[in-house]
């Protein structure tokens, strides 16, 4: 059985848009919960930074062996620039991955043998 769930907000007076999706999916052997977000922001500016920092990547990957529980999360969060009706703007972006997983068994997540068969 499977869930999805898709939501978006936009704010023009802000200059923000956000995209939501959230899906839960459950078989025989597990129950996972998967929440993406999507959120942008948007400036004018008048210049490009040429300095640009590379958007910064946060992973964090746990284990709950008693409650059998797996918990995977990715954040991406940046900036780059566009052109828009010969303007110059700045967005900043931020992306968000979150899975859960319930195991059923006893084991925690299958062997990488049993992945790549």
């Amino acid at each position: 059985m499977k869930k999805i769930c898709f939501e978006k907000k936009s704010d023009s007076k802000k200059r923000i848009k956000k995209v939501f999706i959230n899906s839960t999916t459950e078989d025989k052997e597990c129950m996972t919960k998967m929440n993406k977000s999507f959120l942008y922001r948007v400036n004018k500016t008048n210049k490009v930074d040429l300095n640009l920092e590379a958007p910064q990547v946060n992973i964090k990957k746990t284990f709950d062996t008693q409650k059998n529980i797996e918990i995977f999360s990715l954040q991406v969060t940046g900036k780059f620039f566009i052109t828009h009706n010969r303007m110059l703007l700045e967005v900043y972006f931020q992306h968000k991955l979150y899975i859960e997983i319930h195991w059923k068994m006893k084991k925690i997540s299958p062997k990488k043998s049993e992945v790549l068969a």
